[in-house]
Formats: C-alpha cells, sequence, structure tokens
C-alpha cells in the first residue's frame, strides 16, 4: 500500500533531513539611517530650484533673474530635519524591539486598568465604585426588595386574617339567630300547649256543669213524681 500524501513529511525518509529556516532580516542601524538622511536631505538642497514655465515665457528676457538662496543657508536646517527623522525612526526602533506590557494592552483595550483582585467591589461592577453601582449599594438594594416584598406578604396575610375573621362573625351571628328562632319556636310550642290544655280544662268544667244540671234536673223530678205518687192524695 501506498503512503497517503498527507504523511510524506513523518516518513522515515524525510526525518533525516535538516529543516531549512530563512535567515531573520537583520535590524538596521540607527547611525546608518541617520547619516543616510542627512545625505539625502543635502541632495535635495543642492539641486535648482525648478522654474515655473508660466512664470518664465511672461517675464521679460532683459529682466534679471533673481539669485538663488546659498546653500550653506539651507545646510543647517535640513540637518536639524534629518536628525529629528533619526531620532523618531531610533525611538521607533527601540519601541518595536521591546514589546508592550500587559498593562499598556489592558489601557488600550479597555481605556482603564483592570480592577485590583482583592477589591470585591471593583470586581462586581467592572471598576466603579459609586454608591448606587457598588456590590453593598446592591446588596442593599436587594435588601429593601426583600423588605418590601415581606411587608407586602404581611399586609395580604393580615388581610387574609381579617376576611377568615369576617367569615367567622358572620358564621357565628347565623348561628345566633338559628338558637333565637329555635328559642322562638319553642316558646310558641309551649304557648299553644298551654292554650291547649286552657280550651280542655274550659271543656271539662262545661261537661262537670252539665253534668251538675243534669243531676240537679233529674233530682227534681225525682221530686215530683214522689209528690205525685204519695197517699195521701189517693182519695183526690
Amino acid at each position: 500500500m501506498g503512503l497517503c500524501t498527507k504523511t510524506k513529511a513523518r516518513t522515515p525518509s524525510r526525518r533525516g533531513q535538516a529543516v531549512e529556516v530563512a535567515p531573520a532580516a537583520a535590524a538596521p542601524d540607527p547611525a546608518a539611517a541617520a547619516a543616510a538622511t542627512s545625505a539625502a536631505a543635502e541632495a535635495a538642497a543642492k539641486e535648482p530650484i525648478p522654474e515655473d514655465k508660466q512664470t518664465i515665457e511672461g517675464e521679460d528676457s532683459a529682466s534679471p533673474s533673481p539669485p538663488s538662496p546659498p546653500a550653506a543657508a539651507a545646510t543647517p536646517a535640513a540637518t536639524a530635519t534629518a536628525a529629528a527623522a533619526a531620532a523618531a525612526a531610533a525611538a521607533g526602533d527601540s519601541a518595536a524591539a521591546e514589546p508592550p506590557s500587559r498593562r499598556e494592552i489592558q489601557e488600550r483595550i479597555h481605556g482603564y486598568p483592570p480592577p485590583a483582585r482583592n477589591n470585591s467591589a471593583a470586581t462586581s461592577c467592572a471598576g466603579l465604585t459609586e454608591g448606587p453601582l457598588s456590590r453593598a449599594g446592591t446588596l442593599q438594594q436587594q435588601e429593601r426588595e426583600k423588605e418590601e416584598k415581606e411587608k407586602e406578604r404581611q399586609k395580604e396575610k393580615e388581610k387574609e386574617m381579617e376576611k377568615e375573621k369576617e367569615k367567622e362573625m358572620e358564621k357565628e351571628k347565623e348561628r345566633e339567630r338559628e338558637r333565637e328562632r329555635e328559642e322562638r319556636e319553642r316558646e310558641e310550642r309551649k304557648k299553644e300547649k298551654e292554650r291547649e290544655e286552657k280550651e280542655k280544662e274550659k271543656e271539662n268544667t262545661k261537661e262537670k256543669e252539665r253534668e251538675a244540671e243534669e243531676e240537679v234536673q233529674q233530682q227534681q223530678q225525682q221530686q215530683m213524681m214522689e209528690k205525685c205518687c204519695c197517699p195521701r192524695f189517693t182519695w183526690l
């Protein structure tokens, strides 16, 4: 079986070969760069300034040309600019050679230093230590919210208890009303019984009176009969 092309670098024939690494570019010498910039500035100063064609055609041929500035006057200014450019290049090379620190990177990204490790208020609020934004402020707000919720629950419970008490009072009132009704019914029954008993007594008394009257009448009749049957009156 043949080897895959992806694993050719791992074959034994290629393991012993030396790895070719491209040589790193040598850092430029700041002194040589400064000398080159100064030489270029001097050469540019020595070259004549080109004149505009329109001005040359418009001017009179007899008029003398203005004197060119001396090269000696332009040399110090060019040297100063070249030295400043060389210093800036050297500073840039040194800055490029030294990598930025972690703090500088954080400042470039975030714009403020990272919070302290043990500062709970800063770590919880991303470096902000104001009252309402600090951890203590948030905890106080949470406690206040909890207290408000507990107060609302207490009020709701009190309202429920009051409603239950009102219901119990209504039930008690209904029971009292039922008891009063039962007592009234009992009293009415008693009164009816008393009336019935009185009526019965009246009827009994009337019957007794009738019986007494009947007895009296019977006695009178007997007396009358006895008188009629007497022997003294037989001769009549």
